[in-house]
């Protein structure tokens, strides 16, 4: 009966790879198990292996979904900044944002929570870490779920740029410049970054990039 349905799923276009479901029907084919009522013992001694392999499968997933999942976005430019301390959801690090007015804002990134032992690029005396090019007129920040830092910046008194960060390394990464922009990040989902620039005063425009 099982074979029946499955047959039946295929048939009405529910068959699809992207689908869990899918997959277990398309591994089944693959046994050569469908409409064949003699193999079921088979099919039953082989079902241990198939699940395994899927719940494997499901983990991966779900990691990776974890690292792309949609996160939470903070405008902290000169109309919004709210200065002080910005820290990692769940994390060792934080963000100190400085509203510098007319200069706008600024950041470091810093251990926030010194444990033992110490990261190998962190001390007691030497927590902080600024003085680079994503530090200046920042525009929006996101923390990501991987423990990086997502930061764009304004080409005012930084670079208009799209960063991306990895505070544990020190390390980061530029995912977009747009000269003579200023840049805010509008949403993460997914992988995917939705980013609205201006070059022209008053006029936004739209793009979406990828981590």
């Amino acid at each position: 009966m099982i074979f029946d349905f499955l047959a039946g799923v295929k048939n009405i276009g529910y068959y699809s790879s992207s689908s869990y479901f899918g997959k277990v029907s398309q591994l089944v084919y693959e046994f050569g198990f469908l409409n064949k009522a003699s193999h079921w013992d088979a099919f039953c001694a082989e079902l241990p292996s198939i699940m395994m392999k899927y719940l494997l499968l499901t983990l991966i997933l779900a990691l990776s979904n974890q690292v792309l999942a949609e996160a939470n976005v903070t405008q902290i430019h000169a109309k919004v900044c709210s200065p002080g301390i910005h820290e990692q959801p769940n994390g060792k690090f934080a963000l100190h944002v400085f509203c510098d007015d007319a200069l706008g804002t600024n950041v470091a990134v810093f251990l926030n929570k010194m444990g033992a032992p110490i990261h190998q690029d962190y001390s007691l005396g030497n927590r902080f870490w600024q003085d680079q090019e994503w530090a200046f007129d920042v525009m929006s920040y996101a923390w990501l779920p991987n423990d990086q830092l997502l930061l764009s910046t304004s080409a005012i008194y930084g670079s208009g740029s799209v960063y991306l960060l990895d505070p544990s390394e020190k390390t980061f990464n530029v995912l977009l410049t747009i000269d003579g922009a200023l840049i805010e990040i509008v949403s993460i989902n997914e992988g995917q970054i939705d980013v609205r620039y201006q070059v022209e005063y008053g006029k936004y425009e739209h793009k979406t990039i990828g981590l």
